[in-house]
């Protein structure tokens, strides 16, 4: 819809521009040989109509006709390089999680691994290449001199192509001690200061038409949820079983299911494990 709108406003640009040359240059050719035997309308007209060179005689007023079919020509030009630029060049939909999870990975057989999860959502209708997700953790290394002991931390990971969603997991070992600790320990004074920036980049299409979406969490974002997504869901025949539809339910990309007391402290105690072994 926004490329269909960026191509009507170009359009209506150009149409205003066409008008506005046409009816100054109408103006020169009135004046300059027209007014004896052509109203102001009808030059208007012809030049609109592209015959108004059948009517001028004098060799001064055919070069600024040239003159206007020449800019024409280039205006021309370009509104056709914008319309399919806005046509290539579309912005995809990237959607950032409200919350950061905390679990363990289930894929590649390492569930036993603790991570923290950023789905990525793309509602767009095509595929979005070379993604890079970035998280930068920003936290109080002593809150004794909070303004002078502050310290930084990023870690990265790389995906080919997004289709519809993806999720980087990034592993707790990784990251820093203290963080971690803030983390499980609920400090006050860290809870406001320490903070995690997501940002993830990439382009979608062969030209390289790239973008860049970041959204910055605090430690209070970071959720404990096991459970998985039901993100895609697939409508089937219910006697054969193929399937006959396949549809993403955007708003499951933001659905959180907290683990209960007992799996979050054994959640917990993992984590103190990593720092402890640190």
């Amino acid at each position: 819809m926004k490329t269909i709108l960026k191509i009507a406003k170009s359009i209506l640009i150009y149409f205003f521009f066409y008008i506005s040359i046409n009816l100054f240059f109408c103006l020169i050719y009135y004046f300059a040989e027209l007014k004896n035997h052509l109203s102001l309308n009808e030059v208007f007209i012809y030049s609109l109509s592209g015959i108004l060179n059948n009517e001028i005689k004098e060799n001064k007023t055919l070069v600024i006709l040239s003159v206007q079919r020449f800019i024409e020509m280039i205006c021309s030009t370009v509104l056709t390089g914008y319309i399919f630029a806005y046509i290539l060049n579309r912005e995809p939909q990237i959607i950032l999680p409200d919350k950061l999870i905390v679990r363990h990975r289930t894929s590649e057989n390492v569930n036993h691994q603790l991570t923290l999860g950023v789905l990525v959502g793309n509602k767009s209708r095509f595929k979005v290449y070379d993604v890079r997700c970035i998280v930068h953790c920003f936290y109080l290394k002593n809150k004794k001199e909070p303004m002078l002991t502050n310290s930084e931390f990023e870690i990265v990971q790389e995906v080919h192509a997004i289709d519809n969603y993806f999720r980087f997991s990034f592993e707790l070992e990784k990251f820093p001690r203290k963080i971690l600790k803030d983390f499980i320990t609920k400090d006050s004074t860290c809870l406001e200061i320490d903070s995690i920036s997501v940002s993830v980049s990439g382009h979608s299409n062969i030209l390289g038409n790239t973008f860049l979406i970041s959204k910055k969490y605090k430690l209070t974002d970071l959720i404990i949820d096991e459970h998985v997504p039901q993100v895609k869901y697939k409508v089937r025949n219910p006697f054969t079983k193929k399937k006959i539809w396949e549809f993403v339910r955007w708003d499951e990309l933001n659905q959180v299911e907290e683990v209960g007391e007992k799996r979050r402290m054994k959640t917990i105690d993992e984590i103190k494990e990593i720092i402890k072994n640190k």
